[in-house]
This record gives structure tokens, sequence and C-alpha cells, in this order.
């Protein structure tokens, strides 16, 4: 078992359990495999993320960017919410969320490594060492710590830096937004204030427009 810290979408527990379960989605009308073992999660739990959330790239699917977080810890805090699952839920997971079938060997998950090292990636090879797959978007996993024995893992792109910053569309932004807002009351003043301090919004999407989407 292992803990799935979930920063974008899937901080929303209705989102996170299309992934699992499979389906068209509500959210994108996207239909997703699910993963092998579409078991909910055992539990969840609230939790920050010391890594800078940043938005780029462009997923047609969404309309617009998606959420990362910087490898490097940061005094930035990221909202996000832990899922249990199993290690093979979290292998299909990942290979959705890199346009992959669950399953895909070619996504190689050494559970000892992850769970003892800062990051690591799916390689069979060498688990510390990108797998030389153009770099993916979910790629790359960081450790954040122990939660009752079992590692907390969180995923992120493969690239350094921010990538191709960019502007998500209000679908994605509403989508993590009501996530948030299942972790525990916060006023749409809160959240306007949260997503207004991260790269790719805070450059393109004005204060009235995102008060709009968060209304």
């Amino acid at each position: 078992m292992l803990w799935y810290a979930a920063y974008d979408v899937h901080v929303n527990k209705t989102r996170f359990l299309e992934l699992i379960r499979g389906g068209a989605s509500r959210f994108n009308a996207i239909s997703y495999p699910g993963c092998r073992n579409r078991q909910d999660p055992v539990r969840d739990y609230a939790l920050a993320i010391p890594r800078e959330l940043y938005f780029a790239r462009n997923a047609t699917e969404w309309g617009g960017a998606v959420a990362f977080v910087r490898a490097e810890a940061s005094k930035s805090q990221t909202l996000a919410r832990a899922y249990l699952i199993t290690d093979e839920q979290f292998i299909d997971l990942a290979c959705q969320l890199n346009g992959r079938r669950p399953g895909d060997r070619e996504m190689a998950f050494d559970y000892d490594f992850a769970s003892s090292h800062p990051e690591g990636y799916f390689n069979r090879a060498d688990p510390s060492a990108a797998a030389g797959q153009a770099g993916q978007w979910y790629g790359r996993i960081v450790n954040l710590g122990t939660r009752e024995s079992w590692p907390v893992l969180t995923l992120t792109a493969e690239w350094s830096g921010y990538g191709a910053l960019n502007a998500p569309g209000k679908t994605y932004v509403r989508c993590v937004a009501d996530g948030i807002g299942q972790l525990g009351k916060i006023s749409a003043g809160a959240l306007v204030e949260y997503f207004m301090t991260k790269k790719g919004i805070s450059e393109r999407i004005s204060r009235p427009v995102l008060e709009r989407w968060l209304a």
C-alpha cells in the first residue's frame, strides 16, 4: 500500500474515482480505462505539499494547461489529498496520466526505491533516472515522507523548471477548486488568492475572470 498525494484535478475525489473505476468523465467527457483493481481507496486525508504549484503545457481534453509541482522542496504550500491505494493502482494511475494503458510494462515501478529515496522514475533499468520517454508529464515520483508506515508519493513532470507555462481552462480550475472545497470549508475569496499566486495563472488570467470562475 501507499499514499498517492494528488494536487491537480485528482484532489477532487469524484474526479479521482473516475481513474480508479473507468468510464466516461463527467468533467471532460473523455472515457478512461480505469485501474485493473477498481477498489475505492481505503481512506484519504488532506495535506499541504511543500512544493510550488504551477500550470503548464496544453491538454486538449481540459482546454488548457494542467497542474504540476516543482520537484524541489519549497516554502510554498500546495493543497492536496492523499489516497491510500495499492501499488498496482498507483502504476495504473500513472499510466493513465501519461497516456498509456493500465499495466503498460514500460511503466515499471520500484516500490522499495520510491519509498526510500527523495525521488524516482518509472524505469525498470534504473529507477533513479528518467526512462528516456521524451519527458513524461507525470513521470517523476516525489517522496513526501511516510504516514502510518506507508510512503506518501506524488507525481510531477520529468522536466526541470516550469516547462511551458500556460493558462488552465475554467473546467480544470473549477474541478481543482471543488476538490479543495471537499477538504474543508474555504471561501471563494481564499480560493481566488490561492490560485492567483500560481505561475500559469498569475500572468495569464485576470482576477475578475478567476472570481467569476470560482463564484
